[in-house]
């Protein structure tokens, strides 16, 4: 037969054990909304730094392809005066056409260096999106996801103050 004393003991361990229980969800809910702010705060972070780093890619082939046309009028501008210099002069034949062909190759050189640059810039960019990538992960990873409490285990330590309670009174 258990004692009053014995089944306040109970009674006071099963309050006590639906409490904790209690305290572990709002701890859980609490980690959990954390949890979702903090992956939604790093996923809008790596969508603001991708729309940038393109908004980059894109300014930087723009660049380029200005350069190279401004470097094609000038070149053209360039052939064109020593075509009227020459024809001015009377001169003709390879040396005006090595001229030309030289003007030519300078300006495809330039191109040239042009393009490889904005590649270089390009994949640095890339890479830099790459980056925040792996960024917004290990900010999602820093926040551990939260476990949720088992009521299993409350009702296992409550049914264990029972026994206990009722092993006191034998």
């Amino acid at each position: 037969m258990c004692t009053p004393l014995a089944l306040l003991g109970f009674a006071a361990s099963a309050v006590s054990g639906v409490m904790q229980y209690q305290g572990a969800k709002a701890d859980y809910a609490a980690a959990k909304a954390h949890k979702q702010t903090n992956d939604r705060a790093a996923q809008q972070a790596a969508v603001d730094r991708y729309a940038s780093q393109q908004l980059r890619i894109m300014q930087e082939e723009e660049a380029a392809t200005q350069k190279k046309q401004e470097a094609k009028v000038d070149a053209m501008k360039a052939r064109s005066t020593a075509r009227v210099a020459a024809g001015e002069a009377g001169v003709t034949g390879l040396s005006v056409d090595a001229l030309l062909q030289d003007l030519s190759a300078q300006e495809g050189r330039y191109d040239a260096s042009v393009d490889n640059n904005f590649r270089i810039t390009e994949g640095y960019l890339r890479g830099e999106m790459t980056a925040t990538r792996h960024e917004a992960f290990a900010r999602m990873n820093a926040v551990p996801t939260p476990t949720k409490p088992s009521f299993g285990a409350t009702l296992v330590n409550i049914f264990s103050q029972g026994v206990k309670a009722y092993g006191s009174t034998l």
